[in-house]
């Protein structure tokens, strides 16, 4: 499967079809926004890491959260944004990245779930302070300890990962906490009750793992996101930018637009 996925992502760039489909997609939509995800940098991911920087930083303008704001709100003229996010709030974020940061001056954001702040393998928090106060790192909430957000967690964990955790990263940093983060990004990982939770707790932005960029008109409450993993080749990346890869996530896209729908009115 793997060796399938680097061989077609080849023939897709040197098929002319991953510029055609830019082209059409600006063509289309004109200057549009991409969301990147990303997890972990682990010591063996650093140097392939960097090639994807380097290529994104080439293709793209790396910009940060408030700059996201400002697009939606049309009040931006950047040429071809990117938004670097991380889940998880691992480690590696503040080991390996947090130093490319500083030394590049770039900006992300970063989704944390309180309960795993100072656990083995994640950042804590004085990690997660020192990074919001370089005015590079954004932070926003991935629910209280990483749960997926299906139908099967009783109502009270489900509050509990999506109400009381902004709470909880409000008051261990003193900031806002306007966005959430859903986690795993399947097809179940979007229950109904989840958004519901998330309209009561008032977040404005809602980030979700479908492919799309991410347009003027897009609901900033289920904002898609690209997932990019540290060890692919940049032809990989080149196709998971693509709008070609858009396609595969219709179905998701549609039951966060179904489900954001139906809480609103529940309002």
């Amino acid at each position: 499967m793997i060796l399938i996925r680097k061989v077609g992502s080849f023939i897709f760039y040197f098929s002319g079809f991953y510029y055609f489909s830019r082209m059409i997609e600006r063509r289309k939509y004109g200057n549009v926004l991409r969301i990147v995800n990303y997890h972990d940098i682990k010591d063996d991911e650093v140097r392939n890491f960097k090639k994807q920087l380097r290529f994104l930083r080439k293709h793209y303008t790396l910009v940060g959260f408030d700059d996201l704001k400002k697009y939606l709100n049309c009040d931006s003229d950047i040429q071809n944004p990117l938004l670097l996010t991380f889940d998880d709030g691992l480690i590696g974020n503040y080991t390996h990245l947090f130093p490319l940061m500083k030394e590049l001056s770039i900006p992300a954001m970063f989704f944390i779930s309180p309960g795993n702040i100072g656990k083995n393998g994640y950042m804590t928090r004085n990690d997660i302070r020192e990074m919001i106060d370089s005015g590079l790192a954004s932070i926003g909430c991935h629910t209280y300890t990483h749960k997926a957000m299906n139908d099967e967690l009783p109502i009270k964990v489900i509050e509990h990962e999506v109400i009381e955790s902004k709470e909880v990263l409000e008051k261990m940093f003193g900031i806002l906490v306007d966005s959430f983060c859903w986690t795993y990004g399947g097809p179940d990982d979007y229950c109904q009750y989840s958004f519901d939770c998330f309209i009561k707790a008032k977040y404005e932005y809602g980030f979700c793992t479908f492919s799309s960029p991410v347009l003027l008109s897009s609901d900033r409450r289920i904002l898609p996101r690209t997932n990019i993993q540290n060890k692919w080749n940049l032809f990989e990346v080149r196709y998971q930018l693509s709008p070609h890869h858009d396609k595969k996530f219709v179905n998701i896209r549609e039951i966060c637009e179904k489900n954001i729908k139906k809480a609103t009115t529940k309002q």
